[in-house]
């Protein structure tokens, strides 16, 4: 009896340390990693802190290390990124600050480092959209300055490029009440845009262009405007070089109204401020720039998306009639001032 309960003793016994095993391992690798990352946060500090004193070589080496211990280093990225563009390499400043907003697409100074590169390129529309972001998520940090200065020497060089165009042909009358098809065809012109990410998150970042997407299927089996079609816009932004950029600043994508025609653009942000999803969408208005009307939407979970999209939907169709009138006035309008 006595050798039956040591065994069962030494059998639990080796349970229990085969299972601190197993929980240990399981622990190591996490561990390690986390080392990892906390040394290269610290590299990725103390290369900002050289790239401040002018010691680009030096800095340029703690980023590089810093991306090998994490490769999800967002801001490693975009330091290398920078330094790779004072040094005139600029293939490799575009590659590094694509990474970088891709892990992070609320990185200010990848933004900046991009704009530079596209200015370079001769992809001004892009390149403004970036500088804007720049300009919004620098905000208190060191490249604020340098990013608003280089924002008001674009638009000094560049006053046509955003200038509102006049409509390209004049707007018809309102057609009959009775007349169903000729109604149809006076519905407001509209295209939707993807939503942008409230928060650096590149998951939620992604969510916003998915509820883009619902809101104009939602929208045109609303069949109360005419949507532009996807591969319309996709083939604009590609011409533009606007696909890393993501969601558009409120301004460029009135200016990419007036390239696709459309009377009215919807644009908007997704956010998830606690544990639910809320989305604001705001119509503007092409021949003005301003916002005619807003709305709001919200969810428990990204699995709600498709319902928060069909609410967004249902209350921009409730407010065509205000968005054709709004339109129509201020296109005249423009018309007669051109």
């Amino acid at each position: 009896m006595k050798y039956l309960v040591a065994i069962v003793l030494l059998a639990g016994t080796l349970a229990n340390f085969d299972f601190q095993a197993a929980a240990q391992a399981r622990t190591q690798p996490r561990a390690q990693l986390r080392l990892k990352e906390n040394r290269s946060e610290r590299l990725t500090s103390e290369g900002l802190a050289l790239l401040q004193q002018g010691k680009n070589r030096l800095a340029l080496l703690k980023f590089e290390e810093a991306i090998r211990l994490d490769a999800r280093n967002a801001n490693a990225y975009a330091g290398a990124a920078l330094l790779y563009l004072k040094d005139n390499k600029i293939e490799a400043a575009h590659r590094y600050a694509e990474t970088a907003l891709r892990l992070q697409p609320q990185n200010a100074r990848a933004h900046f480092v991009a704009a530079q590169v596209l200015l370079q390129e001769h992809k001004k529309l892009a390149a403004f959209d970036h500088l804007r972001k720049a300009v919004r998520y620098s905000a208190g940090q060191p490249d604020e300055a340098e990013a608003n200065r280089l924002l008001a020497r674009f638009r000094n060089e560049n006053p046509k490029l955003l200038q509102l165009a006049a409509p390209q042909v004049a707007t018809p009358a309102l057609p009959p009440a009775n007349d169903t098809s000729a109604a149809l065809s006076h519905r407001p012109l509209l295209a939707v845009f993807p939503f942008s990410a409230v928060h650096s998150d590149s998951a939620e970042h992604s969510l916003g262009k998915t509820l883009a997407e619902m809101l104009t299927t939602a929208l045109i089996n609303r069949n109360n405007y005419r949507i532009i079609e996807r591969n319309q816009l996709e083939r604009v932004f590609q011409e533009q070089a606007l696909g890393q950029s993501g969601a558009l600043e409120s301004e460029t994508a009135v200016a990419v109204g007036n390239i696709l025609g459309v009377q009215a653009v919807v644009v908007g942000t997704l956010s998830k401020p606690a544990q639910a999803f809320e989305a604001d969408a705001r119509i503007l208005n092409v021949s003005t720039g301003e916002a005619m009307t807003a709305c709001y939407a919200k969810g428990s979970s990204s699995a709600q998306l498709r319902q928060m999209a069909e609410t967004l939907a249902a209350e921009i169709a409730g407010k065509a009639a205000l968005v054709q009138s709004a339109v129509r006035r201020d296109s005249a309008k423009t018309a007669v001032e051109n």
